[in-house]
């Protein structure tokens, strides 16, 4: 995941502030968050009811507040990234360009846990509403959240293999 982000234009060179933080940082923030994870594992975005929305939403941010992916002061864009390679079927990958613009008409938001929190409900609705209509995937299933079957207790990782590329190449 670590190698992933510069690929989705974090760590340009320049004097931007985007930059993936150290290794070894990012590392113990992971294990220090690991229980939290570990109670966000079995969420699908799609499947939460609106309370159960608000609750996953505060503690991924939470998460990606603790690890602190980018050094910039910001965490929402490089955070939600990073988190949606570790939970791809509940947090969404984020960015200024599309995100940001779909929600508010500008690259910036005053901060990023309020946004973060205020769209996570929307994107859950619009998702689930789609999904239960059709009884396919949303657009958004389509695009956020890889089709596979695990268990609750099995990380992604573990069942990925070089018989189906679609699950390595969303981990």
């Amino acid at each position: 995941m670590y190698a992933v982000l510069p690929a989705w234009g974090m760590h340009r060179m320049g004097p931007q502030t985007a930059k993936i933080s150290d290794f070894a940082q990012i590392t113990a923030a992971l294990q220090e968050t690991a229980p939290a994870l570990q109670q966000l594992w079995p969420l699908r975005i799609t499947a939460l009811e609106r309370h159960e929305s608000r609750e996953a939403a505060a503690l991924a941010w939470d998460v990606i507040a603790r690890i602190k992916v980018s050094t910039s002061r910001t965490q929402i864009v490089a955070g939600s990234k990073f988190l949606h390679h570790v939970l791809p079927d509940l947090v969404p990958p984020i960015d200024r360009q599309y995100t940001f613009n779909f929600f508010t008409g500008q690259k910036m938001v005053p901060s990023d846990r309020a946004a973060f929190l205020d769209w996570f409900p929307m994107w859950q609705t619009s998702g689930g509403v789609a999904a239960s209509r059709s009884g396919a995937p949303s657009p958004a299933e389509a695009l956020w959240l890889p089709e596979r079957r695990r268990s609750s207790t099995t990380p992604s990782w573990a069942s990925c293999s070089n018989s189906n590329p679609a699950c390595c190449e969303a981990n």
